[in-house]
């Protein structure tokens, strides 16, 4: 692959600990570069580095349909692939490229790298060095799905108060791209590089704004189930029309190409609810596709979990190496969690915070229930007290630690 504009753009996303040659980083196993090289050796570790990356990109792009950088949900994902197919030289054994396309999707969708970047990479990296075969994926697959227990399918409920910022959406949008999903005006496949400005892709509010806002709050009518993608042109063709009139113009199998519920009872403005409900549960199923896990078959609740991977186990030799959960954080937890709250008008809310999987629980009152976010619960608060506002909030620093009165992003 000739350097060029491509290239440039991957290698700009990625995060400073590659091949970091200074002091101060956990991830010590995933560098090519060490701390006292002389200018030969620099150069070839820097080759080296280079091809690292430029296998890790081919196979993001060639084999998970990962146009560019910014669809991933975080560059660290491409650390993995680097030094996997690095100290593979390229190669992989028959079945692993699948296996690695689902951790890559497995990393993206449970945010793997939303918290302790380097000790989870340099974990990894000793993982590649050390397992081989089905042992080292299913242990990659099993750290990447956090808290979820490895086999257990996405439930329709995953999908709810998820929006165009969720890392699902960019796997719906992958989706979509490896399905060659045409746009629903010109039958055409919908390209993430388009050279006409027209072509260019834009997510689309199946039922449009302008007909839902005042009826629906906005967590249902911006949320990923209304969601759909479609050139610019199309976009500005359907306007404010709502799926009644707007479909019988689109071709059934473009419409299926993106989930559409084909009960076209379901495209009034009043059965919206019940059009977001049929879509999350087709949207779960594309995501357990995607991820290598069972269909949802519309019976049973909430996913099983399992523990945390124990990353201590591979990391602990390092007397300075970064723990799960800092001791910051260890002091805080109770046994529902870490206790926090939130004053909103007249109202003191107060609710649990676990720092591993990132869910806050409201016990009782206003929004009562789990959310897999500070700010999904933050938005249920607010909807709870005050439905007539904009309930969008920043839930870092919307909640406060209880202990200490400082805001939650404290112990983000």
């Amino acid at each position: 692959m000739a350097a060029g504009h491509g290239y440039r753009e991957w290698c700009r996303s990625l995060p400073a600990c590659w091949g970091r040659h200074g002091t101060g980083t956990g991830a010590h196993h995933i560098k090519l570069i060490g701390a006292d090289v002389d200018e030969a050796a620099l150069k070839e570790a820097w080759q080296a580095t280079e091809r690292a990356l430029r296998f890790a990109i081919d196979f993001l792009k060639g084999e998970c349909s990962i146009p560019r950088s910014a669809v991933l949900s975080s560059p660290n994902v491409t650390l993995v692939p680097a030094l996997l197919l690095y100290h593979r030289d390229g190669k992989l054994l028959p079945g692993e490229a699948q296996l690695l396309r689902r951790w890559v999707y497995t990393a993206m969708a449970f945010s793997h790298y939303s918290l302790q970047v380097e000790g989870k990479l340099d974990a990894e990296a000793r993982l590649i060095k050390s397992r081989e075969g089905e042992d080292l994926f299913a242990e990659l697959i099993r750290r990447a799905s956090g808290t979820r227990s490895l086999d257990s399918a996405l439930h329709p409920r995953d999908l709810e108060q998820k929006y165009s910022t969720h890392p699902f959406f960019k796997l719906l949008y992958i989706a979509a791209l490896r399905g060659t999903a045409r746009d629903w005006a010109t039958n055409i496949a919908i390209s993430d590089q388009p050279m006409t400005s027209g072509a260019k892709i834009e997510f689309h509010h199946v039922f449009p704004r302008a007909r839902v806002q005042g009826a629906y709050a906005k967590e249902e009518w911006n949320s990923l189930a209304n969601l759909a993608f479609v050139t610019g042109q199309t976009n500005k063709m359907i306007s404010s029309r709502l799926p009644t009139q707007y479909m019988a113009e689109v071709a059934p199998e473009r419409l299926a190409e993106q989930w559409i519920p084909a009960d076209p009872q379901v495209r009034s403005l009043d059965r919206f609810p019940d059009f977001l409900a049929e879509r999350r549960s087709m949207l779960a199923n594309v995501l357990n596709e995607l991820l290598g896990l069972p269909m949802h078959d519309g019976h049973g609740s909430r996913p099983d979990t399992d523990e945390l991977p124990v990353d201590e186990e591979l990391i602990a030799e390092e007397p300075d190496a970064p723990k799960l959960v800092g001791e910051r954080i260890e002091k805080l937890r109770t046994a529902q969690g870490v206790e926090i709250h939130a004053d909103y008008q007249e109202y003191r809310i107060e609710a649990y915070y676990d720092p591993s999987s990132r869910t806050v629980t409201i016990p009782s009152g206003p929004g009562r229930g789990t959310y897999e976010t500070p700010s999904g619960a933050a938005v249920a608060v607010v909807h709870g007290i005050n439905p007539q506002v904009n309930p969008n909030r920043n839930g870092w620093s919307f909640w406060t630690v209880t202990a200490t009165g400082e805001l939650l992003q404290t112990i983000r």
